[in-house]
């Protein structure tokens, strides 16, 4: 809850579109020391399909989730398919 609150009170004030935000954890459970890791190669993966995907077994968000409870950010529930920001690579 904390990280969601410190990226909440950082990038939404002034937006006019939500934020989204995701997990790899839902996917893969708790990935510990290796978590930063594994979250830069799915933004990478991201970045290079145009495919956001959807964050595994989220329903609801906590009440004490000030930025997902009011909307100024969302959780991907479904995939998305996005402009490619990256060229394949050889």
């Amino acid at each position: 809850m904390q990280e969601v609150g410190a990226i909440g009170a950082a990038v939404t004030p002034g937006r006019k579109e939500s934020l989204l935000i995701g997990s790899v954890e839902g996917t893969m459970g708790h990935a510990g020391h290796a978590s930063g890791f594994v979250s830069l190669v799915k933004l990478l993966c991201i970045l290079e399909t145009g495919v956001i995907p959807a964050t595994a077994n989220f329903s609801t968000p906590h009440p004490l989730m000030k930025y997902l409870v009011d909307g100024s950010m969302k959780v991907k529930k479904k995939k998305k398919q996005q402009k490619k920001c990256l060229k394949q690579l050889p």
